[in-house]
């Protein structure tokens, strides 16, 4: 499911990253990886707040749109 879809407060699964090649690879050097476990903080508008190992990361509801995401049994 797309980010914005997902439940906030619970740990998540980065699935895939779709969008263009760049938009791709900067999400994987900002730490947004295929397996990494991320918690959705908050939604406003599709714009999403999320916690990414010791960080908070915002971002804008297009780029939100470009991660699918599917629940995780671990917490962060």
């Amino acid at each position: 499911m797309p980010l914005p879809f997902a439940k906030t407060h619970s740990p998540l699964k980065v699935a895939s990253l779709r969008g263009p090649e760049k938009q791709v690879r900067h999400f994987q050097d900002i730490g947004l990886i295929e397996g990494a476990i991320i918690e959705l903080l908050s939604v406003s508008h599709g714009a999403c707040m999320l916690r990414l190992k010791d960080g908070r990361l915002a971002l804008d509801a297009g780029s939100s749109m470009l991660i699918e995401v599917e629940e995780a049994g671990e917490r962060l």
